[in-house]
């Protein structure tokens, strides 16, 4: 789990990213990355609980073996299940990236 320091690059127009928010990091032939909006992890249900990082991950730990759609869309089709009916409050964004 990395931890966000800043603002997403080119999220919002014309804002600058500072040089000393980037960071390097070599990654394993084979390594799985998730990244996700914080929609995902606030998304709640009818009673107004959270979907949480702690469900995230054990989806994204469960799925991992799995091609990057088919792990994307697990986590689509729990997250949809666990909301039901509850409106969306924010986006939904997932990107799944297997090297």
């Amino acid at each position: 789990m990395l931890e966000s320091t800043c603002i997403p690059l080119g999220l919002m127009p014309d804002m600058p990213f500072p040089s000393g928010y980037v960071k390097r990091r070599q990654w394993d032939p084979g390594a799985v990355l998730l990244f996700y909006s914080d929609g995902v992890t606030e998304a709640v249900n009818d009673a107004d609980e959270e979907f949480g990082e702690l469900r995230l991950h054990a989806l994204f730990t469960k799925h991992v073996h799995k091609s990057s759609d088919a792990i994307k869309q697990a986590i689509l089709d729990e997250l949809t299940a666990y909301c039901d009916d509850a409106p969306q409050k924010d986006d939904i964004t997932l990107v799944v990236v297997q090297l």
